[in-house]
Parts: structure tokens; sequence; C-alpha cells
């Protein structure tokens, strides 16, 4: 099986799968003996050491799998030394150390052999390929994939590559070999693998929804046009029905996500939800560091993620509603409520290590217990019934004077629910048996007291129970923590109060928050009360906080009142900060107030950004600014870019604009920057309706580019829009110039729009000019009907004068040339010092009154045609012999 592998401690990884196969194990171990392994080298493998921990648990069975190994092996002559040396090495097991490797405790000290590292290694031949993989499968498939850069043999290669190619290994394996090597190893292990696989596998792969498939999309540039032809949503979920409890799913969307973020796919944010979505699935995953920069450096990520939170607190939301609203609220409707808490708990958790969210708390266990107490009394009002929700809840019973479940949920609900009825129902319970708790205005329950929690709560009728009993600063504090829960109402309560004296921090503090929330009668009133003047930075501070939360209103204030605004640069940078900020409402406000405006070249700056983003908000907002807007010529650089960036979205924002932004200039430019960059989308909405000067423009620089997919679509126009004859014989000679063979080839076949025979001639032409021999065969085989005698003899001088001798021989090989072209084409080639194409053309002038003789004997009159073009056929004759029958050259016919 094994007799063309050279080095037999080459196969040794591939015999450990072979461990829990006692019979094939012994096999493979005499098969070592035979082939002259040592038994100190075979214990130097550790095959017997793992053959020993794999099957130790069985020890204690009188026919376990080590003795039977053993006993295997005994029946061989050749096995004799290495069963000795067995029988005297130690376990490397830490706590078997006393155990030798036949499994036999020994009193006396044994000996222990270091370990000898055998990497994998195949005798290169293809027989030795196919037993191996025969014998071993996958695992030799894998290992073989690994190693596939040592192996140089083509034969080797070869094979390997047919055999990872065979449709049963890629229905059955090869999606597995992908996922391991993009798994653990490095991308060069990938890179090789994706050569060694063929685009008709990858397309099995992608027909059958294997996700792992993705992973070669670097790799394979066809299998990502492949990919954007697809519908994105439909692909993703068919990868993840396909494997549901997969966490590799994860890996292969972040290379689908990868590929995307590089080519601005317009399915960015669809493929970066789902990935999302299996993350929150595997939120192990997010140690890996790499994945984690990329989802936060995505533009997109911060808007997408907070969808996802208001999501997940809808449906905890949504599922309290359901609950609550029963006539009678029990312990099941709170089993399904928790259950809820427990699964957005777990998914904000997911969700913070990407990117943490103040906004959405839905609170520890107490918090979100009286939560649900709160929407139950606003469903049920006078009929909620405390008693029977608390029971709901399950509590365990008060057993001690430390703060137990049911005093928590109690003090949680008063400071929650501002209704007089309910709270004389919880202080009731609060100070009688068996809570007992005396002292519960004045305790913190976790860091807080009640008052504090109310005014977290926004709780005003709790507030005012309170308003004799404590001390003003805890006023102050309950001020500050209302500001932060926005509860202005309850704020606005506080501030008035005898009581409450803020302290200018605690001023500046609240004033932040204010401006957050746009709370500007607060911030006026506070200045206002306190006769306070805030700093240019503070200000500074505060209108950062405005703009991020597009506060158009306190923003306005701050511009309107006599305080001190910041210096020319900081209000550069708030303006910056509102694009950033998407502050449509702010953002014409501070680009056109007076002379705190930004400047010229800060809006600009920030209207390039706008159109590389794609923030078409912000693009309309800066067009439409009646000051300070943008200047022509910035918008008409940010169109060509945008349109080399292949950036729909901007392209459309600007050439649909009721304003005429763009000249028809700048238009042509960016509609040849959409071709050039290979921007099939981008130059298909421009030409949505088709105008025939921009099909045939199109044509044109598709051609120069290279671009075969847009060739082929302004090809396929109708008969009203396709393609003039002088654009496609435009776009052939961009095609020579610019060695596009393949767009070539394509122009000439194309049914719809086929060239003339003269563009053809010049094309031949063309084509030797410029040395693009491909092209001069391609004409001379499939265009036959075009070329004319005339023409090959020019072709073949031009081709001498260029100095481009492989044309030269093609061309006198085709057809044999007339004497005097040949004797011009010599005269120039001795001019121009091309000695090895004179001799050749000298051999050619000898050779030629043979040739003539040979035609002439033929063919009779029709002597100007020569043998070897005839049987090339670039050239029929139509007339018949006097017998009328075709005549017959050297055996071929000219019909």
């Amino acid at each position: 099986m094994f007799s063309h592998q050279k080095n037999p401690l080459g196969l040794v990884g591939l015999f450990r799968q072979y461990i829990g196969d006692t019979e094939q194990f012994a096999a493979l171990i005499l098969w070592l003996l035979h082939h002259g392994v040592g038994a100190k080298k075979i214990l130097q493998t550790y095959l017997l050491h793992d053959f020993l921990k794999y099957h130790f648990f069985t020890l204690h069975d009188k026919d376990n799998e080590i003795v039977r190994l053993y006993a295997l092996l005994e029946r061989f002559p050749q096995a004799k030394t290495l069963l000795d040396a067995v029988k005297k090495t130690a376990s490397d097991e830490r706590g078997l150390q006393q155990y030798s490797l036949n499994g036999v405790f020994q009193e006396r000290k044994l000996q222990t052999i270091a370990p000898c590292q055998n990497s994998s290694q195949f005798s290169q031949e293809p027989e030795n390929f196919l037993n191996l993989h025969k014998f071993f499968g996958l695992p030799f498939l894998i290992e073989v994939v690994i190693n596939s850069s040592e192996y140089i043999d083509p034969k080797w290669k070869e094979t390997l590559k047919q055999a990872l190619n065979k449709p049963q290994v890629v229905i059955e394996e090869l999606s597995g070999i992908i996922h391991l090597i993009a798994s653990e190893y490095s991308p060069l292990v990938l890179t090789n693998l994706a050569d060694l696989i063929d685009d008709s596998s990858i397309q099995e792969l992608l027909s059958s929804n294997e996700g792992a498939v993705l992973y070669l999309i670097p790799y394979k540039p066809k299998l990502f046009d492949v990919i954007n032809e697809k519908n994105s949503a439909e692909l993703i979920q068919q990868f993840s029905i396909k494997h549901p409890h997969d966490s590799g799913i994860v890996y292969q969307l972040a290379a689908l996500f990868m590929a995307f973020l590089r080519k601005k796919h317009p399915s960015t944010s669809l493929v970066f939800q789902a990935l999302i979505d299996n993350l929150i699935r595997y939120p192990h995953l997010l140690d890996d560091e790499e994945l984690l920069s990329q989802l936060k450096k995505y533009s997109g990520s911060d808007r997408l993620l907070f969808q996802r939170y208001e999501v997940i607190t809808k449906q905890f939301n949504d599922c309290i509603l359901e609950q609550t609203a029963e006539s009678s609220f029990n312990s099941r409707n709170y089993q399904i409520i928790e259950d809820s808490w427990f699964d957005a708990t777990w998914k904000f958790n997911a969700l913070a290590l990407i990117k943490p969210q103040t906004k959405f708390n839905i609170g520890n266990k107490y918090e979100f217990q009286a939560k649900i107490a709160q929407i139950a009394f606003l469903h049920h009002g006078k009929q909620f019934d405390l008693d029977a929700f608390i029971e709901a809840l399950s509590l365990r019973p008060v057993t001690s004077d430390a703060v137990s479940e049911y005093e928590r949920i109690l003090i949680e609900i008063l400071a929650t629910i501002d209704n007089e009825l309910l709270r004389k129902q919880i202080i009731e319970k609060l100070e009688t048996h068996p809570v007992g708790r005396l002292d519960w205005m004045k305790k913190e329950y976790e860091g807080k007291t009640v008052f504090l929690k109310a005014a977290k709560y926004g709780n005003l009728g709790l507030i005012k129970l309170f308003e004799d009993e404590l001390a003003p600063e805890f006023f102050n504090k309950a001020a500050l923590i209302a500001a932060k829960e926005n509860q202005w109402s309850t704020v606005d309560y506080l501030a008035r109060l005898d009581k409450t004296l803020l302290t200018q921090d605690e001023i500046t503090r609240i004033v932040r928050c204010a401006a957050q929330q746009g709370q500007v009668n607060i911030i006026q009133f506070l200045y206002d009360t306190y006769d306070y003047l805030p700093s240019t930075a503070e200000i500074a501070t505060i209108l950062e906080e405005a703009i991020t939360n597009n506060h158009l209103n306190v923003v306005t204030y701050f511009y309107q009142s006599p305080f001190a605004l910041p210096k020319q640069s900081v209000i550069n940078s708030l303006f910056n900060l509102a694009i950033e900020a998407e502050a449509i409402d702010v953002i014409p406000f501070i680009a056109e107030t007076g002379v705190n405006k930004p400047t010229l070249f800060t809006v600009e700056k920030a209207f390039e950004q706008a159109t590389f983003n794609q923030k078409l908000k912000i693009i309309q907002t800066l067009c439409n600014l009646s000051s300070n807007a943008p200047r022509s010529i910035i918008i008409e650089r940010a169109f060509i870019k945008a349109c080399q960036l292949g950036l729909l979205a901007s392209v459309q924002c600007f050439y649909n604009s009721p304003e005429k932004l763009i000249s028809q200039s700048t238009f042509q430019n960016g509609f040849e920057e959409a071709i050039i960059n290979g921007h099939t989308d981008l130059v298909i909405y421009f030409c949505n309706p088709p105008k025939q000067s921009l099909i045939e423009h199109g044509v044109i620089s598709a051609a120069k580019t290279g671009n075969l997919h847009l060739i082929e679509y302004f090809c396929s126009m109708t008969s009203s829009n396709k393609p003039s004859r002088h654009a496609i014989t435009q776009a052939l000679y961009q095609a020579i110039n610019h060695d596009h063979t393949e767009v070539f080839t394509s122009l000439c076949c194309n049914p719809m729009s086929l060239p003339s025979k003269s563009s053809l001639k010049e094309s031949l032409l063309l084509a030797v000019k410029k040395g693009r021999k491909e092209i001069v065969e391609y004409l001379c085989v499939n265009k036959m009907e075009a070329l004319d005698q005339p023409t090959i003899k020019n072709a073949l001088i031009s081709a001498v004068k260029f100095q481009e001798q492989e044309i030269v021989r093609y061309l006198c090989e085709i057809n044999a040339p007339e004497k005097n072209t040949v004797r011009i084409a010599l005269n120039k080639a001795i001019g121009s010092k091309q000695e090895e194409l004179v001799d050749y053309l000298k051999d050619r002038l000898k050779n030629h009154t043979a040739y003539q003789s040979q035609i002439k004997s033929a063919s009779g009159e029709h002597h100007e045609i020569g043998a070897p073009l005839i049987n090339h056929s670039l050239f029929k004759v139509s007339k018949t012999s006097p017998k009328g029958e075709p005549h017959q050259f050297n055996g071929y016919s000219i019909n």
C-alpha cells in the first residue's frame, strides 16, 4: 500500500487517527518496523504513549485494548526489541509515570523517552498520493494542503488539485477543509488552497449554500462577482439555515463583510447586521480583537448597533406589556417576562463588547421587577393587586433583619410608581411584620436612599414626602440624578426649592445634561437664578453636547446670548462635530451665522467628507446654504471622485439635485471615471434612460480600460440605442492600443454590433504595429473574409518596420507572400539591422521559387494564392475545374 513512500516516519502524524482501531494501529506499527524504523525511533514518535493514554480508562478490563495491542505485536518476531523497550519505558502522563507503556504498574524506576517531532513528509509521486489518499482519506488531504508550498513536483500538485475537485470531495469534504484552513492556519496556506480549487467547485459550494466558500473571496475575484449578482439577504439566510448551530458562520460572514466593506457594497449593512446577530449567539468570539476592530471601524456601526439595542428593548417591553395585560398577574406571567429579561441582558452584554450604550438599560433584577409592577399598575389602576403581584415573583421568605428580596422589591416599587394609595400600602408593609423597617427613609439600598431613587424615576409625590425630612445636600444630589435620568420636571421642581442650593460644579453638570436633551429652559433658569457666567471653554463643551444631539434651540440660545463664544478654530471644530453627528438642524445655522461662522475651507472639507461617506442629507444641506456654500469647483471635484470610488448614493444625490450642480463636461469626466474603475452599477444608472452619445462614449472607454462586462452591456443595447459602427471601430482600436485581447474578440463577435471589414483591416495593421500577436492570430483565423492580400502584405511590412519578429514569422507561415513583398520586408530588416530576421527572410526568399512552382503545378492560373494561405482557409476560390470538380491542392478542397 505504501510502497512509494520513502520516509516511513513522514506518515506518523496520520497514524494517530487509528489510535482507536487496535488492529489497524498494530499493523501500522509493524509497517514501521518492516521499513527499518528502530524501536527507539518508534518510541520517540509517542504513538505508543498516546495509545496508552487513550485507552487507559479500560485498563481495569481483563481484555482491554492495551493488552490486545501488545498481544498482536508479540506474534511477530521483528517486534521483540520494541516490546522489550516498551516494558522499560514510562508513560509521559502526569500521575502515570509508574506505568510502563504496556499498561503494567512497575515498582522499579522506568526510563523516560523524549519525544521527537516527525513532520508530515510524503514522497512526491502521483502513485504515492493516490495510495495515501485511499488509505488515510481526508486527514491526508488536509496535511498535503497545509504543506502544499513545500511540494514543487507539478504532477504531485496536479494530482492534489484533481483530488480536491472531485465531485464527491467537493460535496462532502471541501467546505470543511476550507473552514479548517481559514480558521487555524496562515493566510498563505489559504491562498495556496484557493489556487487549487477550480471555479466549478466554487460554484458548487455556493449553490449548496456552504458558507465556507466566503473565506475564498479575497483570492477568487470571480467569486465576488457571482456573489455580487445574488440577493444578499437571501444568500445570508441560506448560509445561516445550512448550519444553524455552527459558530463558524461568524467568521464566514466576517469574510463577506470585509469583502463588501472594501468594495463599498450597498449590502454591507445587511452583512453587518447578520454578523451582529450571530455574535450575540456566540459572544466568546468577540475575543477576536481584529474582528472587533473591523466592526468598530465600520462607519454604519453606531447607527446599526443603536437600532439593535432599540429592537431588543422593544421586544422586552412588548413582552412585559403582553404579560401584564391579563386581568390577573401570576407566576407564569412573571416567568415569561424573566426569561425575556435574561435573554435581553445576554444580548445587551454581547453588544456592549462592541459598543456600550448608556441609553438602553433594562436594569437589575429589582429594577425590572419594579418596571413590571409599574406597567401592570398602568394597565389595571385601582384594581392592581400588590399582594398578588409580589406572590407571583416567588420571593424567598423573610428570615432575618437583613434586607430581604421582599423589602428590596417594595422599596423599588415605592420609588418607581407615583401613586398615593399604593405608596401608603407599601410604607405600611415596610414598617410592619415581617419587614419592620422603621428607618427605611434614611437607609441606603445598594448605595442609594429611596429619596434618590425617587429622583431617578421622577416620582414627585414621594419626593414631596421627604421635603421636611432631609438636609439640603440631598436635594442637590437628587437634582443631579434626575438630570442624568432625563427627569426634567423633577429637576425643575427641585431647582426651585429653597433647600436646593447648587454649587457651580453642580450647575455645570446639570446644564451639560440639559444640553444633551435640549432643555434650554432649565439652562436659562439656572443661569438667571444663580447669575452664572460660563467660560468660553465651558460653552464649547455645552455646545458639543447640544450639537451631538441636534438640539438647535440650545445652540441658538448660546449664539444669541451675551456670553463670549469660542474662537474661530473651536467654531470650525464644532461645525465638523455637527457634520459627524449629522445634526441636520444645527449645520446650516452654524454654517451661516454672522461673524462666528466656520471658514469656507472648513465647509468645503466637510462637504467632501460627506460625499465620500455618502451622507446624503448633509450633501443636500451644504449645497442649499444661502451663504458660505461649497464652490462649484469643489462640488464638481467631489462628484468626479464619487464616480471614481463608485459611490452610487452620492452620485445620485448630485445628479438628481433640482439645482444644476454638475456641468455637462464634469458629468462626462465622472462617467469616464466610473468606467475606468469598473463601477457597473454607476454606468447603468447613468445610461438609464439610454442616450446614444453616452453609450458610444461608454463603449470606447470600456474598451480602453478592458472592462468586458461593460462592453457586453453596451453592445446588448436595443437596435435604436446600440453603438454605431464608428464607435465600435474606435473601441476596437482602443482595445488594441491597451492590449485587451478578450475585449477585442468580444467586440468582433457581438452579433448586435458587428465591426465593418475596413475596421478589421485597420485593426490588423494596428495590432501588428503594437505587437499584439494574439489579436493578429485571432483576426487571421476568425475574420478571414475581411482580409485580402494587400492587407496581409502591408501587415507583414509593418511587422518588420516595428521589429515584431514573431508576427513576421506568423504572417509568413500562414501565407506565402509574393517575392516582391518578401524583398521589401528583407530590405527593411537589413536597414534596421534585425540580423535574425534578415536570415529568416533570406531563407523565405530562397524558397519562394519552390513555393511558386508548387502552387503553379497545383492551381494553374490561380498562382496569386499561396498554399499555406489556402491551408489556413484565409481565402477561398469558388471556381471549379473543367470537369466541374473543385480544384484539389495538396489534399485540400477549395470550395
